[in-house]
């Protein structure tokens, strides 16, 4: 449940943020890198797993199912870091 929580927090929080700084411009230099900062992590705790299911020599029998909901949940977090990322190069940078 907090698991959940703290996923769609951080999805709700991307899309804020993307908004905000497509609005305000460099003022959130600081913060976009920090969002840029903890997507880059949940990502690596995302793909780790996703990984390990995928190079696994012997597999679990649930593990087709576990690889689409890593990968459906995954997902939105690389559009979200992307365009973080984005943001920060091209709104962010010094005119």
């Amino acid at each position: 449940m907090a698991v959940n929580a703290v996923y769609f927090g951080l999805l709700l929080g991307n899309v804020l943020l993307i908004v905000a700084s497509l609005l305000l411009g460099p003022r959130l230099l600081r913060v976009c890198r920090a969002a840029v900062f903890v997507n880059a992590i949940a990502l690596i705790l995302m793909v780790v797993p996703l990984l390990s299911l995928l190079l696994a020599s012997q597999p679990p029998s649930e593990s087709r199912a576990a690889i689409q909901i890593l990968l459906a949940s995954t997902a939105p977090i690389v559009v979200e870091f992307l365009a973080l990322v984005g943001i920060l190069r091209w709104r962010m940078r010094p005119r």
